[in-house]
């Protein structure tokens, strides 16, 4: 909103991911197919966003036919450059994270430190990306543009994976399913990581247009800016940009990892049952009051805490009482002086319209 004011074009992408074996496993346990699995979790976070009066210009689904088509031609791209081949594989790999891990990187029992779940031991016949040959050209840009990864503590976790050496990775899967097809070989399906990241570009195609990486670049990349949880940091600040190089594709100007939520001071779990269900936050204190507390009280960047206690006290204090208050002095005046004409929404902003609106209204639309 604030780049629209500025009067720039922008774009807000956002969307599901929704190939890969958890995908798989998540719509078996629930009786149905991953296509109507995807359906309703796909349906449910536009709901959120709604609820969150979180507006976007672009949703994408990996399932899209129109994103199927940027990956295969994408995965050419990089086939061309000599950076795809063939071999065998063996590791530890944790389904949740879709990634093979490093035993030094395991908690006890090779449980993952972000899902707390032990890996499994797998060995395959894949694809694999030639990651190690960007070892040098990543270095330099991360160099050159100390900008490219933020906060700057994310920074230097990225030099620290990049400098204990950069491995290849594995980019297509034998035995899951449900994915798209590799190009050259339909025994197995792209690794969800080397087509969803992808989503980035293919959300920029408009419904008339010509389906081709071309256009779809053309159309708004490189991004500005990645805002990603920091678990996935790795995948965007590492991965990517190699991808995107044998692609010869620019690079996005920055990544950056925001933290993750605890509650009442203690990480959340559905073990646990102190996991926040976002909607009946919203449908039991209000978008506005949401929005402004997590904004004002989790640094950008940070982990964050909630409580409902602090969450309350934070809201009446200062979403109620001070604002508030600057709020219907504001009205007042724009009352008695300005024939209460008001800009009300950011994309009429940066048109320069504006609208009249009685204050009752504009009151009704903020209070919390």
């Amino acid at each position: 909103m604030w780049q629209r004011l500025l009067g720039k074009r922008v774009i807000l992408i956002t969307g599901t991911d929704e190939h890969g074996e958890k995908i798989a496993t998540a719509a078996s346990a629930c009786g149905s197919s991953p296509r109507e699995h995807c359906d309703v979790i796909s349906q449910a976070y536009k709901m959120l966003w709604k609820d969150l009066d979180i507006a976007y210009d672009k949703f994408i689904r990996t399932t899209d036919p129109k994103h199927e088509a940027i990956v295969e031609e994408f995965y050419f791209r990089v086939l061309a450059k000599n950076d795809i081949y063939r071999a065998d594989y063996e590791g530890l790999y944790c389904v949740n994270c879709e990634e093979y891990k490093d035993e030094k990187e395991l908690l006890e029992n090779n449980c993952c430190p972000t899902h707390l779940k032990p890996c499994v031991p797998r060995k395959e016949d894949n694809y694999f990306f030639a990651l190690s040959k960007y070892q040098k050209p990543l270095e330099e840009i991360l160099e050159q543009n100390p900008d490219f990864v933020q906060p700057s503590y994310r920074l230097n976790e990225v030099q620290g994976w990049i400098k204990n050496g950069l491995r290849d990775f594995s980019i297509s899967r034998a035995a899951v399913e449900w994915g798209i097809p590799v190009p050259n070989d339909n025994k197995q399906t792209i690794y969800v990581w080397f087509d969803a990241l992808l989503g980035y570009i293919s959300a920029l195609l408009e419904d008339e247009e010509q389906i081709s990486l071309q256009s779809a670049v053309s159309s708004g990349w490189p991004a500005s800016l990645h805002l990603i949880g920091k678990d996935i940091l790795r995948f965007h600040a590492v991965y990517w940009p190699a991808m995107l190089m044998s692609a010869g594709l620019s690079l996005p100007k920055m990544v950056f990892g925001h933290g993750f939520l605890t509650k009442d001071g203690m990480k959340m779990g559905k073990s646990l049952g102190n996991t926040i269900e976002p909607n009946e936050l919203v449908h039991k204190f209000g978008a506005d009051a949401v929005r402004y507390f997590f904004l004002r009280e989790v640094e950008f960047g940070s982990d964050g805490d909630y409580s409902e206690e602090r969450f309350v006290n934070i809201v009446n204090a200062h979403l109620a009482n001070t604002i508030g208050n600057l709020l219907n002095r504001t009205l007042g005046l724009l009352k008695k002086n300005c024939q209460l004409t008001l800009v009300v929404d950011s994309t009429i902003a940066a048109e320069g319209k504006d609208f009249k609106d009685t204050v009752e209204e504009l009151v009704r639309l903020l209070q919390i």
